[in-house]
């Protein structure tokens, strides 16, 4: 009797652990993005979660807790894994602290080690701490590459948990705050976005006015001039234009094209997932300190 007692005891206690590091999902394609905490919006400026994922740094989640904000987190939703398919090699890109500007910047809180976890359902299949500090690197933008572990599923959702270890310390402010964040799915294909751009971008080259309005309804002119201008190079009329950079996947639903390089930042061109089609949402700068 005792010995059965104790091997009850011992399943109650497993289970129960399960139950209380088992994830909750605090995302869906309902509610892209979520956090731990959010700094209460000013006359000027949100601090939303949904800031990291809009492609400018003149905006920022910042978390809202009392301090400096060191275990505070922020998930974002990437996906359907059936519609993004391989996500065996992704790589995520963080640019940390508030990057309006300089003064934006140093008066808040920035993470300097962060915890980057991906998800399928409530498992995570990847991790990877990064600590720039540590290693003299800059803090203003941060890369890391995931190891994936293996699964068996075929459909489930694919989100991405950043947390914050530690923080140098803003001069003004206790406020941290986190500019962007995007995951590249290098492998991955959504709604066949690869052969998608192929197809715009040859539509491009041979300025077809048909091709390039099924995805705007911008000046045809200013697409082609755009487009030949930054995005191609050395165009073969026999395969059709090579861009400077594959397309960035950082989503089921949005995707990037980046122009080459710059010294100090790159043009790109967004791709958007709307009512069944992909559609070019327009052109920014990125900029970089």
């Amino acid at each position: 009797m005792k010995t059965y007692l104790r091997f009850l005891i011992v399943g109650l206690v497993i289970a129960l652990g399960k139950i209380a590091f088992s994830q909750t999902i605090p995302v869906s394609e309902n509610k892209q993005f979520a956090a731990s905490s959010v700094l209460k919006a000013s006359n000027v400026a949100n601090y939303n979660p949904s800031n990291v994922f809009d492609f400018t740094q003149q905006t920022a989640w910042v978390e809202g807790v009392k301090g400096s904000g060191v275990g505070e987190w922020i998930a974002i939703y990437l996906g359907k894994l059936e519609e993004l398919g391989d996500i065996s090699e992704p790589a995520v890109t963080i640019y940390p602290g508030y990057q309006k500007d300089w003064n934006s910047l140093t008066n808040n809180g920035i993470p300097s080690k962060l915890k980057i976890e991906l998800f399928l359902n409530d498992k995570m299949i990847g991790s990877s701490v990064i600590d720039p500090e540590s290693k003299g690197l800059s803090l203003t933008r941060i890369e890391t590459e995931i190891s994936c572990e293996k699964f068996s599923a075929v459909k489930g959702i694919v989100w991405l948990k950043v947390t914050i270890l530690k923080v140098q310390k803003g001069k003004k402010w206790d406020d941290t705050a986190i500019s962007e964040i995007y995951c590249n799915f290098r492998k991955a294909n959504p709604h066949k976005i690869k052969e998608t751009i192929n197809r715009f971008c040859q539509g491009v080259m041979k300025k077809n006015a048909a091709s390039i309005k099924e995805f705007t309804n911008q000046p045809i002119k200013k697409i082609v001039e755009a487009f030949t201008n930054e995005f191609m190079y050395e165009a073969d009329p026999t395969t059709g234009p090579d861009c400077s950079n594959d397309p960035i996947i950082c989503s089921e639903g949005t995707v990037y094209l980046f122009a080459t390089e710059g010294g100090d930042g790159a043009s790109f061109a967004k791709f958007v997932w709307i009512n069944g089609k992909w559609s070019l949402k327009g052109f920014n700068y990125f900029n970089s300190f």
